[in-house]
C-alpha cells in the first residue's frame, strides 16, 4: 500500500457524478476501499474499542464521500431501502466501491446498539 501507484490520491476525476446542487465528486476506487479497510484493521491491531473503530471509519468515510450529511444520507438510504448498489441513485454512484465499508459501519453501529 506504500506504492504510489496504489494511492487513493492518484484517483483521476475523469469519471464524475454530479447534481445541480453539489460539485462533481471524483469516482472512488478499490484503492479507497482498501485504504478504509486498512484504517479499520489498524484500529483493531491496537485493540481499539468498537466506538473508536466506528469513529475512525466514520471520519474516513465522511472525508471520502463529501461530508457528514452525505454519509448520513447514504447510510439512511442503505438502511431504509436495503440497497446493495447505486444503480437507482446515480448521485451516489461515485462511491460504489465503498459499499462494503458502509455495510461494515452499519453492522458495527447496530452491534453497539444491541450491546447496550
Amino acid at each position: 500500500m506504500n506504492d504510489p501507484s496504489f494511492s487513493s490520491e492518484n484517483v483521476q476525476p475523469e469519471t464524475c457524478c454530479s447534481s445541480s446542487t453539489t460539485p462533481p465528486m471524483p469516482m472512488l476506487t478499490t484503492d479507497d476501499y482498501l485504504d478504509g479497510l486498512h484504517c479499520v484493521h489498524e484500529a483493531q491491531k491496537v485493540n481499539a474499542t468498537p466506538e473508536e473503530i466506528i469513529y475512525k471509519l466514520r471520519l474516513y468515510l465522511e472525508d471520502k464521500v463529501g461530508g457528514k450529511n452525505v454519509l448520513n444520507t447514504i447510510l439512511a438510504l442503505i438502511r431504509t431501502k436495503q440497497i446493495v448498489d447505486f444503480n437507482n441513485h446515480k448521485e451516489f454512484e461515485y462511491c460504489t466501491s465503498l459499499l462494503p465499508l458502509f455495510m461494515v459501519l452499519i453492522c458495527l453501529e447496530n452491534s453497539l446498539v444491541q450491546q447496550r
